[in-house]
């Protein structure tokens, strides 16, 4: 799964936000007309490391809502202080522009697969990695995270996860962890299952951020016999 190779996804038909057709773009010839995807900078930049200061860009509507520069430092400083981040594997699911990953890799994580399934946010993390000459440590899947199968977590680190705020399948989403550090990015405090250990919990604004470590496989089997 963590093959550290960037796949670009073909985005077929069926993206939602399209620019206006032009005649010629990404080395189209005069006359031909194409369909892309509209992008906006979307008013973040990677805040440390390699690609420190460049802009990313998110696909156009509300969909996609990047966490702030102020949060990112704040969470990534965090992450690094605590020794999480470095060579780190991480797995990014509802990647939207893929900047939660994108500053993972910058400050020194060893590869990352962002899972996302609005081709249009696919076709910006792919556009995103490239401005960051970071692709080759990317793997970019499109998929329903909540159709993942449990073998997408194996071999993460770090497993960054920021749903929309109405998102509610924190419950199932848990259930396919164990022994990895999660960040969880929410509109609203959570609650993480017996075993969990909340390593720091903070509010920034309307957002909360949560680093939880996931038990082992051992402990959970340990706690279904004691119940």
């Amino acid at each position: 799964m963590f093959s550290g190779k960037f796949s670009a996804r073909p985005m077929g038909d069926s993206v939602g936000e399209w620019c206006r057709p032009i005649s010629s773009i990404g080395g189209a010839e005069i006359g031909q007309r194409q369909r892309v995807p509209c992008f906006y900078t979307a008013g973040v930049r990677i805040v440390a490391g390699t690609a420190r200061g460049l802009k990313l860009n998110a696909p156009v509507g509300s969909a996609t809502r990047p966490t702030s520069d102020r949060v990112r430092e704040a969470l990534f400083n965090s992450l690094n202080s605590m020794g999480l981040l470095w060579d780190a594997r991480v797995l990014d699911l509802f990647a939207g522009s893929g900047a939660l990953g994108i500053e993972a890799l910058s400050r020194g994580a060893l590869d990352c697969t962002f899972v996302e399934l609005r081709p249009e946010a696919i076709a910006s993390i792919e556009l995103n990695l490239q401005t960051t000459k970071l692709a080759d440590h990317a793997t970019v899947i499109r998929s329903d995270v909540m159709r993942a199968r449990a073998e997408l977590f194996s071999g993460a680190d770090l497993v960054l996860a920021d749903p929309p705020y109405d998102f509610d399948g924190w419950s199932e989403l848990l259930e396919l962890m164990n022994d990895v550090t999660l960040v969880a990015e929410s509109n609203r405090s959570l609650e993480f299952p017996g075993g969990w250990d909340v390593l720091k919990e903070r509010r920034y604004g309307d957002t909360v951020i949560h680093i939880v470590s996931a038990p082992p496989v051992e402990s959970f089997d340990l706690l279904e016999k004691t119940q």
